[in-house]
């Protein structure tokens, strides 16, 4: 990982710690036609879809879980399924006032940005939220 290359990064990000889709920049250097990869560094991926009814968890204040049905590259890739998103005190949420509104929102369209990675205990992808958006319709 781009500048915490040890045994904690080495452990925790890797291939099957990434889902595909996930936004990946690459560094490194070309000699004599051959790349020698020195850093790897995730990138925010931004997914929107549908907020699955019923589905947001709220742990405390915004410390929970929601699923985002998506029908692009995500969607495909889970097959179909809806996409896990974690959020935390931390995560922004634009347009919206946090994972109670959500709660209470119904099936409405939003987008998630963060990091895509599998959460170990159940092998299924999960978002890591830095920002939750109730994006304005369409005109």
């Amino acid at each position: 990982m781009c500048f915490f290359d040890n045994l904690f990064t080495n452990a925790l990000f890797n291939d099957s710690s990434v889902i595909v889709g996930q936004r990946i920049f690459i560094g490194g250097s070309y000699s004599n036609s051959v790349f020698t990869p020195q850093m790897i560094s995730l990138r925010f991926q931004g997914v929107y879809g549908m907020l699955t009814q019923g589905s947001v968890n709220i742990l405390s204040g915004n410390l929970g879980t929601f699923q985002l049905q998506n029908n692009g590259l995500i969607g495909y890739s889970l097959g179909g399924a809806p996409l896990t998103v974690g959020t935390g005190n931390g995560t922004l949420f634009v347009d919206t006032t946090g994972l109670s509104a959500l709660q209470s929102g119904g099936s409405i369209p939003l987008v998630a940005g963060g990091l895509l990675f599998v959460n170990p205990l159940t092998s299924t992808p999960v978002m890591a939220a830095a920002v939750v958006a109730d994006p304005p319709q369409q005109q």
